[in-house]
């Protein structure tokens, strides 16, 4: 029995998935983004005191001015094992063997890029991000059905 590369990779493609989704509990990006809009109107301090200080500003001809925030991070994916049938003839005679297949884990790297745009007032105006980890969980869900 022969099997499609695709065919093979999918035990692992679905275990990464559903590492990710262990790791990330409820996150998504709409909670993110949530989280994002709930800065808008307020001051940079204000900001700066809760996520520290930015990985990079930027001042505007305009006195308006950007601030960067990076978040990094590695997460490991666990081995998988799976096992398919294949026929095979010995001395004339068929029979079926079952063989079993391990994906080793891997190291897969995830980050969120979010620039905040402050106006010549220093209140946050827009934002803006980018990445595979720009996720977050419901920040007005709290309890045990939230995963805290």
């Amino acid at each position: 029995m022969s099997h499609s590369p695709t065919a093979c990779r999918l035990p692992l493609l679905v275990l990464v998935a559903g590492l990710a989704a262990l790791t990330a509990g409820c996150a998504t990006t709409a909670n993110y983004e949530k989280i994002l809009n709930r800065w808008m109107g307020r001051h940079v301090d204000d900001l700066v005191m809760e996520w520290g200080p930015p990985r990079q500003t930027f001042r505007l001809s305009s006195g308006a001015r950007s601030l960067e925030y990076v978040r990094s991070r590695s997460v490991m994916s666990p081995s998988s094992t799976y096992t398919e049938t294949e026929t095979r003839y010995e001395h004339g005679k068929k029979r079926k063997v079952r063989i079993e297949h391990t994906t080793p884990g891997h190291e897969v790297h995830l980050h969120c890029r979010t620039i905040f745009l402050a106006d010549a007032s220093d209140i946050l105006v827009r934002w803006s991000h980018e990445g595979d980890d720009c996720a977050a969980r419901d920040p007005d869900c709290q309890g045990v059905m939230c995963g805290s």
